[in-house]
Formats: structure tokens, C-alpha cells, sequence
């Protein structure tokens, strides 16, 4: 996994990441949202895993940004770029190991979507059944 440059908070911000709402799903839900301990909404994002861990990019949202995400009106990277950014760990469980407040200037480009990268695909109405980014 990438390294990670941020303060430990321990679990107390974050104690599951089990998801409100699964907005994108590949074996797993990749990007979705999830509450906080005193309720605020969040907008999670796979970044990295490895053998014993997975690694999630977390962000403040409200749900006109995951209705504009859902729209098509912002990218996954405009809505993860937040004044307040949070990793979360979890090992192969899924339990949270740890939380980690971080800038997001300071997350790897690599870890991160691209900038223009949209939630969904749209699909091709000259061609029934082929989607197309």
C-alpha cells in the first residue's frame, strides 16, 4: 500500500465503514457512503489494499454532492477534494484498524482517481449493450 503521510486519530472518528449507499460496486463496493460516529455523511473510495489491509479515501459530502456524482455533474475526484480528508484501514474483515486526518494534497496522484474520472459509464445509444466511458 502507498505510504501514508497523515496523524493517526485511532478508530474513534470511524468505528465501520459499512455502506449507507454503494454507488460503484466491483467485488466490492469500491465507492460508497458511510456516517461517521456522530452521524455527519462521508463519501469512501477504495484507494489500495493489500494481502492483510484495505485502504479507503474519505471525504465530508452531503447529498447534493453524491446527487450531482450520480448526475454526472462532478467527477469522484472533485467530490473526494475536501477541506478535511480522512484514510481509513480495515483489514481483510472489513473492521476499521485505523483512521488517519490528512490533507489531500498529501494522498499520492496514484491512489486517487483521475480528475475526470466520472462515477458511471454511459452507455452508447447507437449500440444496445455497449458502454462506453
Amino acid at each position: 500500500m502507498w505510504e501514508l503521510q497523515g496523524q493517526s486519530i485511532g478508530r474513534r472518528l470511524f468505528e465501520s465503514l459499512e455502506p449507507i449507499e454503494t454507488l460503484y460496486e466491483f467485488e466490492s463496493p469500491r465507492i460508497f457512503t458511510v456516517c461517521d460516529v456522530d452521524g455527519q455523511l462521508h463519501l469512501a473510495y477504495w484507494s489500495d489494499d493489500s494481502s492483510v489491509a484495505s485502504r479507503y479515501i474519505l471525504a465530508p459530502t452531503t447529498s447534493a454532492i453524491v446527487n450531482a456524482l450520480r448526475e454526472g455533474q462532478i467527477s469522484v475526484w472533485t467530490a473526494l477534494n475536501q477541506p478535511q480528508t480522512w484514510i481509513c484501514d480495515t483489514n481483510l474483515n472489513g473492521d476499521v484498524t485505523d483512521v488517519y486526518s490528512i490533507d489531500f494534497d498529501a494522498i499520492p496522484k496514484d491512489a486517487l482517481p483521475t480528475p475526470s474520472a466520472m462515477l458511471l459509464l454511459t452507455m452508447d445509444s447507437e449500440s444496445e449493450g455497449t458502454v462506453t466511458p
